[in-house]
Parts: C-alpha cells; sequence; structure tokens
C-alpha cells in the first residue's frame, strides 16, 4: 500500500523554482518512483501517488522503491525532513548529505537494503533531531564526531552489522531520549560517561558484543523507561541505585550476571516486563517484588536462585509468562498460585 510518503522541503515558496523541478526529477528517477505526471514548476509542490510533496520536506516511507539515495539531494538547500523507510532501497549513503547540516532535522531510511558506513562528515548536521538507520546493512564503527549533534532526541541504529565500541563522546547529546544500538556487533564496555543522558528513557543496547560491567551511575538516567541490555557478555551484578528509575521493562537476560536481585526493584511501581533469565543470579527471590501488581513478563529461568516462591506473586493478577524453571528453588508449589 502506498501512504503519504514523501516530503521534500523544496523552497519557501508555493510555485517552486525551474531548478527544484529538474531535482524533483533526478529524486524520483534515482529512488525508481514512476511519477505517471511529468514533473513542472505548477505541480512539483503537491500530492504525487504516495507520496506529499511540500516546501520543505520528503517522505518516500513504504512506496516501494528500490533504487538509490538520490546524490542530488543536497541542492534541496531548504530540506528539514526526508524519509524512505520501508523500502527496498540499496547502495550507501552519499557522503554530499554532509552539506545538508544547516536544514535537516529528521533522516529516516530505516527498513531498507542500505549498506556501507555512516560518513563521519555527517557531523556537519548540527540541527539534526531524529536519526533513523535501523534495519539495514550498514557497516563499521558509529563516529565519535557525532557528538556535535547537541539537539539530537531520536539515534536508530539497531538490526545492522556496526563493530567497534560505544563512542564516550556521545555523552555530549544532552536531549537525547531514544538511544537504540541493539542487533549489531559492538564491542567493548558500556561508557560511564553516558550517565549525562538525564533525558533517555529507552535505552537498547542489546544483541552485541558488550563486556564488562553495566555502570552504577546510569542511576542518573533519571527518566529511564525501558532498559535492555540482554544478550551480551556483562558481568558483575545489578546494580540497586537503579531503583530510582520508574521503568516498565528491564531486560539483562542472557549475560553473565552475578550476585542477588536487588530488593529495592520492588520500589517499580510501573513495570510490566522483568527479565533477568539466563545468568547466574543467586539468592532468593525478593518477597517485596509482590509490590509489582502490573506485572505481564517475569523471567529468572536458568539461574542459581535458591529458596521458594514467594506466595505473595500470586497477587500478580496480570501475569501473562512467569518463568522461575532450572533454579535450586526448593519446597512446593503454594495452592494461591
Amino acid at each position: 500500500m502506498l501512504v503519504d510518503a514523501l516530503i521534500l522541503v523544496l523552497s519557501w515558496c508555493s510555485v517552486c523554482f525551474a531548478d527544484q523541478v529538474v531535482v524533483l526529477e533526478d529524486i524520483f528517477r534515482s529512488l525508481n518512483y514512476q511519477n505517471e505526471t511529468p514533473v513542472n514548476a505548477m505541480n512539483v509542490c503537491g500530492t504525487w501517488r504516495g507520496i506529499r510533496v511540500e516546501c520543505d520536506s520528503g517522505n518516500f516511507t513504504d512506496c516501494s522503491l528500490d533504487g538509490t539515495l538520490p546524490e542530488s539531494l543536497p541542492n534541496l538547500t531548504n530540506i528539514d525532513f526526508f524519509s524512505v523507510q520501508s523500502n527496498k532501497i540499496h547502495g550507501t549513503i552519499p557522503s554530499a548529505y554532509s552539506s545538508l547540516g544547516l536544514s535537516l532535522r529528521t533522516f529516516i531510511i530505516g527498513k531498507n537494503r542500505v549498506n556501507g558506513t555512516i560518513p563521519e562528515s555527517l557531523s556537519n548536521w548540527t540541527n539534526i533531531l531524529t536519526f533513523q538507520v535501523n534495519d539495514n546493512n550498514l557497516t563499521g564503527t558509529m563516529p565519535s564526531a557525532f557528538r556535535r549533534w547537541k539537539q539530537i532526541v531520536d539515534f536508530g541504529v539497531s538490526n545492522n552489522a556496526m563493530i567497534g565500541t560505544l563512542p564516550s563522546e556521545l555523552s555530549e547529546w544532552s536531549s537525547i531520549v531514544n538511544f537504540d544500538v541493539s542487533s549489531n556487533r559492538l564491542s567493548g564496555t558500556l561508557p560511564d560517561e553516558y550517565r549525562n543522558f538525564t533525558t533517555v528513557n529507552r535505552f537498547f543496547v542489546d544483541d552485541n558484543y558488550l563486556s564488562g560491567t553495566i555502570p552504577v551511575n546510569y542511576s542518573m538516567m533519571r527518566a529511564m523507561i525501558r532498559f535492555s541490555v540482554s544478550d551480551n557478555t556483562l558481568n558483575g551484578t545489578l546494580p540497586e541505585q537503579f531503583s530510582v528509575w520508574n521503568v516498565t521493562s528491564f531486560e539483562a537476560e542472557s549475560n553473565q550476571l552475578t550476585g542477588t536481585l536487588p530488593n529495592e526493584y520492588s520500589q517499580w511501581a510501573s513495570i510490566e516486563i522483568f527479565s533477568t533469565q539466563n545468568n547466574s543470579l543467586s539468592g532468593t527471590l525478593p518477597r517485596d517484588f509482590s509490590n509489582w501488581t502490573i506485572i505481564e513478563h517475569f523471567s529468572v529461568k536458568n539461574n542459581l536462585i535458591t529458596g521458594v516462591l514467594p506466595s505473595t506473586y500470586a497477587d500478580w493478577s496480570r501475569v501473562k509468562y512467569f518463568g522461575a524453571s532450572n533454579n535450586l528453588i526448593t519446597g512446593t508449589l503454594s495452592e494461591i498460585y
């Protein structure tokens, strides 16, 4: 289905200039967009099949496009929004896009077949708010020069093949809300400097090759709502200081974590998903976790947990999945369950 997809910012006037008509023709050609009517100065800033073209943005979302990212895009000097998400776009991200630095605020090319590296020159995008390149075939490292993106709010590079470490320099992002680098090949440790992400509420680094401990200072991320570090090789303990969060989802499964489940987490009144399965956690199940009145998914299976199943967990009226198998839990299952 073709949906309101392209919003290309061309100029501030209602009738676009001749050179911008040429640019749009080239963009259509590059993306293999089959326009049925020739582009001219009177129709360029209007509605096309599955596309809306305005004077400051371009959105080609879900248009079955299979071309490449247009080299001529920077010729639209006032563009602030560009999206070709959910197509079959291939090729690389042109380094020439660095010249869009003063105008571009949203860049979305997720769910395509784009390959190559993310050009470091894109650090010129000092006004960028949203950068989504998830679900592609991108390789290379995350440029530390992106520290210049002082206004970035939404950063997503998940489901690619990126390598290297998480640049500590990105801790300068003072407005970041969504940080998603999951499902790549990133290594190294979680930078302690990311404690400065005080506005982040979604932090996903799962399914990588990260090692070391979970920094205690991440407790400074007071806006945290969803946190996932699953499927890495993290060790150490679960920081009890995270009790200051008000998370709905906490996932740290399939690591090498030790120690006990912090009783302090019982303060998470909004928790819905909690998974620490496939680790080496010991100790008993905290009775006070019964305070989690809206928990829906709870899994601590495949650990070294001892003791009994607290009867107070029977108060979890909304739970849909409960996993505690393959531990050292003893006793009988209460009839309350």
